[in-house]
């Protein structure tokens, strides 16, 4: 069997589209959309993870955080990182009627007892 097509990301493994509003700074938009481009283009999760952490650093209040919060959720799944239970359970905390939130749901079932997000 292939080794690749065995962990390729399936659709239930992909949070819906980013939308950004017009209204946001394009320096937040920028970032939030190279980190989508980075993760669902280039196949780099790991990356895009290293520009969401950018984003937080730059944007801790920004328009953008549900966004962030569930790509950041993707590239955990996408690394196949235990986190990504706990992320899930934050995303749904933090946004329970989110845009994201059948994507976060199907995560932490499949992620029931995952690490903590910080270590």
């Amino acid at each position: 069997p292939d080794p690749v097509a065995a962990v390729a990301p399936t659709a239930a493994d992909r949070a819906p589209a980013v939308e950004i509003p017009e209204e946001v700074d394009p320096a937040e938009a920028a970032l939030v959309l190279s980190a989508t481009q980075v993760l669902r283009q280039r196949g780099e999760p790991a990356r895009a993870l290293a520009l969401l952490g950018e984003y937080q650093r730059r944007f801790p209040q920004g328009a953008l955080q549900e966004e962030a919060l569930a790509l950041n959720l993707e590239c955990l799944v996408a690394l196949a990182d235990e986190r990504a239970g706990a992320q899930a359970r934050e995303y749904l905390k933090r946004y329970p009627r989110g845009r994201f939130r059948t994507f976060a749901a199907a995560t932490a079932a499949r992620y029931p007892a995952s690490r903590p997000l910080k270590e």
